[in-house]
């Protein structure tokens, strides 16, 4: 049963694709036991950077739109649990 007002694990911020381009993944230490690049990651769609995550927050482009969005979204969390 989810557990109401509480705060999750996984933080979800909505940027411009300028946003987007100042977070700068390698000088994001990796946080708890794995420091391999599986921590931090980047999606592409369609040449254009859709996202970026780091273990517990996931940057999504809000430039995207709708389905493109959503599709990202789900792709972003999928990374995040595993």
């Amino acid at each position: 049963m989810p557990k109401e007002g509480s705060s999750g694990d996984v933080v979800i911020k909505f940027l411009p694709a300028a946003g987007l381009n100042v977070i700068v993944l390698n000088d994001i230490p990796a946080s708890g036991p794995f420091n391999e690049s599986l921590t931090r990651g980047e999606l592409k769609y369609k040449g254009v950077v859709a996202a970026k995550i780091m273990r517990g927050t996931i940057y999504i482009n809000s430039d995207l739109g709708g389905d493109a969005q959503n599709h990202i979204l789900a792709r972003c969390l999928m990374y995040e649990m595993g």
